[in-house]
């Protein structure tokens, strides 16, 4: 992964789930993982999307319908770190104490968008 990373997901919290915005700065100087972004998730479909523009800026969205975006938080600068590249997936992991972690997904997609509207 890179030096610096960003994620949008669901986590699930003991007050019930939420949608965090969360980003990892200079992780190869031991800086803490912050969330930038959260607030709770009160359905059970949400759709997540990150544009990447072609300078490695990414910024994060998310819809109820898959019709209507809101961007969330601030853009995300891609660094390249041991590896060039970024990752776009799903995963789950669990802190490691009483849970186990996992996640029922219907569908993932990735596409190409030529004008990003930015």
């Amino acid at each position: 992964m890179g030096f610096d990373y960003a994620y949008l997901g669901i986590c699930k919290m003991p007050e019930g789930n939420r949608i965090v915005l969360a980003k990892y700065m200079q992780a190869d100087k031991g800086n803490d993982e912050i969330t930038e972004w959260s607030e709770s998730l009160n359905t059970n479909r949400v759709y997540l999307r990150a544009v990447v523009s072609s300078d490695a800026k990414v910024l994060f969205s998310l819809s109820s319908d898959n019709k209507l975006f809101r961007n969330i938080g601030t853009e995300f600068q891609a660094m390249p770190g041991k590896w060039i590249g970024a990752r776009i997936g799903i995963f789950a992991s669990a802190d490691g104490k009483d849970s186990n972690g996992y996640i029922d997904v219907d569908w993932f997609r990735f596409s190409r968008i030529e004008n990003d509207g930015r």
